[in-house]
């Protein structure tokens, strides 16, 4: 495990830690950082101050988490993470945020700077997130009940269950597929393509701008 303080004043290549980064532990990289492989859990923080390019925390046969308290801050762009468990924790990016696949839950804070172009949730999405700017593609296998605040457009967005919470988008929205209910308060600025949802709305949904298609296999 890693329980105290790694920090560089320049770069960081690669760091592997085989077991968890503990509370108390912490990676600082003044500039950016290549490569930072976790195979357990991240309960510390990760600081980057210029662009972390691969974010791995668990393996294919290990559930790693970032968990409730651990912080994972980059100045710049994260091109790739992946978390084998939930995210728990605080992930936040000043720029980009290029890939960012979760396995299990994320009831924590995800916050992007600029564009997120892929976002994949492989249970729900209890937790709060804001992209302030484009978001391309948006996957969950579960449903969504946090506050989902995307201030761009959104090309993709599909949902496996229901969307409840909040979620508000700034800008278009061009396709959305969600699989069961819609019992959220759901806010479009701007035009919306296509809306197609599994079963019943029974919230209310209110786009500033045109609707395109909307088709509902239950009821309204």
């Amino acid at each position: 495990d890693l329980s105290g303080k790694l920090q560089a004043a320049g770069a960081i290549t690669t760091v592997t830690v085989v077991g968890s980064i503990t509370s108390t532990g912490q990676i600082i990289a003044g500039n950016s950082l290549g490569t930072l492989n976790v195979n357990r859990d991240v309960s510390g923080s990760v600081i980057v101050a210029a662009g972390l390019t691969t974010l791995a925390i668990g393996t294919s046969s290990i559930v790693g988490n970032l968990s409730a308290g651990a912080t994972v801050a980059v100045t710049g762009t994260l091109t790739t993470a992946t978390v084998s468990g939930l995210l728990a924790g605080s992930l936040s990016t000043t720029a980009v945020l290029n890939s960012l696949s979760v396995t299990g839950n994320v009831s924590g804070t995800l916050s992007v700077g600029t564009n997120l172009n892929t976002l994949t949730i492989g249970g729900n999405l209890t937790g709060n997130t804001t992209v302030n700017a484009v978001a391309d593609k948006i996957i969950v296998s579960g449903s969504v009940t946090g506050t989902e605040t995307l201030k761009g457009d959104v090309h993709t967005l599909t949902i496996t269950g229901s969307l409840g919470g909040t979620m508000s988008v700034t800008g278009t929205l061009t396709t959305a597929t969600i699989g069961v209910d819609v019992t959220g308060a759901v806010t479009v600025g701007g035009a919306v393509t296509l809306l197609t949802v599994g079963r019943d709305l029974t919230s209310n949904v209110t786009v500033t701008g045109a609707i395109g298609t909307v088709n509902i296999t239950g009821n309204l």
